[in-house]
């Protein structure tokens, strides 16, 4: 579906930003960076700004284009496409026999920025559940897809409850704002 997305010129700008979210850019860099006319950037960039999506400031002579962050808007399409990126990477692949996959952190609130890392909660049965076990083909495969370092938490499905129970502040910050990706509820 990206890859569909991404045909459309203003789809490949906005798409660009979003997962990039904390980069300026001017017209000219971003029209080398995606391989497209700086024409067609500025055009694309003009009605993204007069949407609330884009913001643009002057470095001289040089426009630079940024993500509006703060927009909420924005932040729900950063989640969206985050979620579009890495489960089209495989996501649901990275621990074979998985119970459930989960998002969590920055990426599942749509809050990321240029130095955010992708947080995964993988719950597996107690003889899968080893961070080795996870395929780091995917793993890799991910990080290429998005730019984003991915960072994979493998429990135990009985740990995992046992977390919740007591209160755990991993397991209540998680459970207070994760995307689930795959499986059972956590």
């Amino acid at each position: 579906m990206i890859a569909d997305y991404s045909v459309f010129t203003g789809n490949r700008i906005l798409g660009w930003f979003l997962l990039h979210p904390s980069e300026r850019q001017s017209i000219n860099q971003l029209a080398r960076t995606l391989s497209i006319s700086p024409g067609s950037v500025k055009n694309y960039a003009d009605v993204l700004e007069a949407g609330g999506v884009l913001c643009r400031e002057r470095a001289g002579t040089a426009h630079l284009l940024s993500l509006r962050n703060e927009n909420p808007v924005v932040t729900a399409m950063k989640r969206a496409a985050i979620l579009l990126v890495i489960s089209e990477a495989g996501v649901t692949k990275l621990l074979p026999g998985a119970i459930s996959i989960a998002l969590y952190g920055s990426m599942a609130s749509g809050q990321y920025d240029g130095e955010s890392d992708i947080d995964l909660l993988v719950l597996s049965n107690a003889a899968t559940a080893t961070s080795a076990a996870v395929q780091s083909d995917i793993v890799a495969a991910i990080e290429e897809e998005t730019g984003f370092e991915l960072q994979v938490t493998v429990l135990p499905w009985h740990e995992w409850e046992v977390m919740k129970e007591q209160g755990d502040p991993f397991a209540v910050n998680v459970l207070a704002g994760h995307v689930l990706l795959a499986g059972a509820t956590l």
